[in-house]
């Protein structure tokens, strides 16, 4: 729907626990982040470069989400988000907190696919994500593009996943979450299912310079990567004042309905010696004036 129900970056508070292929058992987390360009919410362009950057940081595969059509003009988006997320580790390394980790996978996932078009075309999801990524072809017509070579470099594997169109009732993709995946297409629930498969299938632990990220160190990377690496981009200041006002708002909610959980984390940092007042831990989401 265009009424975005996510605001910044949502993460289940409880991993999931799944069995890999030759891993074993391993904890998940998993990430959902607020949209872009929302037609209900306002943003700015340093907000979501940076929610993209933060994303990329957090993430063993990130899932890039957008409708069909697909054209030049997302992968011009999705190169420049890139480009913020280098800049971002760049950022950390002038502030003293260095970022050494795997790699993860890029898989852009295209909602209402037209599959009609895409088998006229002899193509595969793939292909197409192939030609529009193919660095090497761009260089060989004098179309060489550096921000596409950084695509290349910061993700492990770039693939594409098509989806079919879930319903044809305009209400009912309007609010998916209201429906059970048995009222909607039997192609669309057989893309997710193919889309979660290549994602666990794929899906390596995450290590940072060169070991296992506990969950402790984990919450300690967050803190570090929020705090050192925002990026600011030169735009209209009210778009940014309102984005700023906003978050914080949101923030407060989530401190005033989960207050017995943040005491529970503080208690807990407490233990580990290491103790943030609530007061303090307030002032971090306030914007500098």
């Amino acid at each position: 729907g265009v009424r975005s129900h996510t605001t910044g970056i949502w993460m289940t508070s409880r991993p999931v626990e799944v069995r890999l292929r030759g891993v074993g058992r391993v904890s998940v987390l998993v990430v959902d982040t607020e949209g872009f360009h929302g037609v209900h919410e306002r943003t700015s362009r340093t907000y979501e470069n940076n929610l993209f950057a933060l994303s990329y940081l957090l993430s063993s595969t990130l899932i890039y989400n957008s409708a069909y059509p697909v054209d030049a003009h997302h992968i011009d988006e999705i190169k420049g988000y890139a480009k913020t997320a280098t800049e971002t580790h760049a950022a950390l390394d002038r502030r003293g907190v260095h970022v050494t980790r795997n790699r993860p996978d890029l898989t852009w996932a295209v909602q209402n696919f037209n599959f009609y078009n895409l088998n006229s075309s002899g193509m595969t999801g793939e292909s197409l994500m192939g030609n529009l990524t193919d660095s090497e072809m761009l260089g060989s017509l004098g179309m060489a593009d550096e921000h596409l070579e950084n695509l290349h470099g910061m993700f492990r594997s770039r693939s594409m996943a098509p989806i079919h169109r879930p319903h044809d009732d305009d209400e009912v993709l309007a609010n998916l979450g209201a429906h059970n995946d048995t009222e909607l297409r039997p192609e669309y629930t057989a893309d997710l299912k193919r889309l979660r498969d290549k994602v666990f299938g794929s899906l390596t632990p995450m290590q940072v310079d060169g070991r296992a990220v506990s969950g402790r160190d984990f919450a300690l990377n967050i803190e570090r990567w929020v705090l050192y690496g925002n990026i600011n981009i030169d735009e209209d200041d009210q778009g940014v004042r309102f984005v700023d006002r906003k978050m914080q708002a949101r923030v407060r909610e989530v401190v005033s309905e989960y207050d017995g959980d943040i005491a529970d984390m503080a208690r807990r940092l407490n233990e580990t010696g290491r103790v943030v007042p609530r007061s303090e831990f307030l002032r971090g989401f306030e914007a500098p004036r």
